[in-house]
């Protein structure tokens, strides 16, 4: 954090905090970064939080370490609710350790934001594989105190419920969580997050080969997004309308829907998405594709994986592998080489 984030946690000025910085970066206790922020080591971490349980304010402490979390979570989860990306989504990541001291926290004595702190870092949990943890948080809270909620909250509740669900293949269950969410959201309670509920739903829809549903409920997203300025939900729903047309056979239709969200995503600074939807749109093109485009196509693929966050780029290890081999099945012996370099540089054989 920052000198003032120490001084707000600590409840001291922030002048003393300032004046003590340079002693304990001198010790090693503290790391700096270049935009003036800096952090403990885990090692340091804990011996403060051991020493902090045996102060007499300990739960003063403690309140005041929660509401920090939930600032920065806040913060790093950016205000279209769409989960960190790049360099926030490794930020957070570093704050886990402090996400779960808070949520343990919250959960005793504010259920309301032990929600609101799961549903920011959600995303976080998903890509190291820890979603199961978090999903045992919110199930028991949401069943306990859902009906004590603001209806915003509880749909927001649901809707987080519904992601892990969803991470964990648990379909039907997902499913419910979203229509509980949409349902709340019907009387008016959050238009720009029922957006985002009918592109996850959606998402759960296809999973279920409902292709029907998914391509309604993604078409209505979409339309709720454009409508209220939410670009980046906007072109996660044309992507996602690219691989259910996919589905359906429509290569045409799916390429197309491929070329608008990735031009839309390019803007936005998401190479996460932006380098998914390009390995799906080399698994169209693969077929059908001249030899000239596809090579041009898996160049700008390598360009883009290179702006990609490593802990992101590993989740694209399984569809990278299969475009690949769709297109070395296709014939493009020479795009599959260069496929096979891109492996190995970005660490996706």
């Amino acid at each position: 954090g920052t000198a003032d984030d120490v001084a707000a946690l600590a409840d001291v000025p922030v002048d003393a905090v300032r004046g003590r910085l340079p002693e304990v970066r001198r010790r090693g206790l503290v790391r700096t970064t270049d935009d003036d922020r800096f952090a403990v080591s885990a090692e340091t971490a804990a011996a403060l939080r051991a020493d902090a349980s045996g102060d007499p304010d300990a739960a003063a402490l403690a309140d005041r370490h929660a509401a920090f979390v939930r600032r920065t979570v806040a913060a790093l989860a950016g205000p279209g609710r769409d989960g960190p990306t790049g360099a926030a989504s490794v930020a957070m990541l570093e704050r886990l350790d402090d996400v779960e001291a808070a949520l343990d926290h919250d959960v005793e004595h504010d259920p309301a934001r032990a929600l609101f702190v799961a549903g920011r870092t959600w995303p976080a949990y998903r890509r190291i594989g820890r979603a199961a943890t978090l999903l045992r948080y919110v199930a028991v809270l949401l069943d306990a105190h859902g009906n004590d909620l603001s209806p915003g909250a509880q749909a927001a509740a649901f809707a987080t419920r519904g992601s892990l669900e969803t991470i964990a293949g648990r379909w039907t269950e997902a499913k419910a969580s979203f229509e509980a969410a949409l349902a709340i959201h019907a009387e008016g309670v959050d238009v720009t997050a029922e957006a985002r509920v009918h592109l996850n739903l959606a998402q759960v829809e296809a999973s279920l080969a409902d292709l029907d549903a998914a391509e309604a409920r993604l078409r209505r997203g979409r339309d709720l997004a454009e409508a209220h300025d939410l670009p980046w939900v906007a072109a996660a729903c044309t992507g996602n309308l690219g691989h259910v047309l996919r589905g359906r056979g429509d290569r045409a239709g799916a390429a197309a829907a491929y070329r608008e969200a990735i031009a839309a995503l390019k803007p936005l600074n998401d190479a996460y998405s932006v380098a998914g939807l390009r390995i799906a749109a080399l698994s169209v093109a693969a077929s059908d594709g001249a030899p000239a485009d596809v090579i041009r196509e898996v160049h700008t693929l390598d360009l883009d994986l290179g702006s990609v966050d490593g802990v992101e780029r590993r989740s694209l290890r399984r569809p990278f592998r299969a475009m690949r081999d769709a297109v070395a099945a296709s014939g493009h012996a020479m795009a599959a080489e260069l496929l096979d370099r891109i492996a190995r540089v970005h660490h996706l054989g």
